[in-house]
């Protein structure tokens, strides 16, 4: 008898662990600065990289404000937007555990979203009607590194 209910809490250990994996998201941001997945087609310069992990409980949605996970740092920041971001979905022995003794009611996990914060050329407002021949002619403002990134659409300051 033993064994068998050694057997059914192996079962279910595995069946918790198991579906606490299959997590779907939607990824959103509201932010006063763009918060962009891909790179902006302008020169921009680094002002630093970025990585913040955030607990999340009792979220049924799977909706995740990339903003609600930097706020900190991005009102922190002299950056005009946020590039690369990645945004991936954990789990550790920690919400584990609480997944484990709620039984999965409280839909623990991580969300960890990395990225760079960067200033752009001219501040915001001027990416949106910047031209290709400006682009050529634009000039570091400083000594600091510079990086050329490229971005498919359009900023949504």
């Amino acid at each position: 008898m033993n064994s068998q209910k050694l057997s059914l809490l192996v079962l279910i250990l595995f069946s918790l662990a198991t579906l606490q994996a299959c997590t779907m998201a939607k990824i959103s941001g509201k932010s006063s600065k763009p918060l962009m997945l891909n790179n902006p087609n302008v020169q921009t310069e680094i002002v630093r990289s970025v990585s913040q992990t955030k607990m999340k409980t009792f979220d049924y949605t799977g909706a995740i404000d990339v903003y609600e996970v930097l706020n900190e740092v991005i009102a922190n920041s002299e950056a005009d937007a946020v590039t690369n971001l990645t945004v991936k979905l954990k789990s550790d022995p920690a919400t584990f555990f609480v997944n484990l003794v709620t039984l999965g009611i409280a839909n623990a996990y991580k969300v960890e979203v990395t990225g760079d914060l960067v200033r752009l050329p001219n501040g915001i407002s001027k990416v949106d009607t910047i031209s290709h021949k400006e682009l050529t002619n634009i000039k570091p403002s400083s000594n600091k590194e510079i990086t050329t990134l490229h971005f498919d659409g359009y900023f949504q300051p």
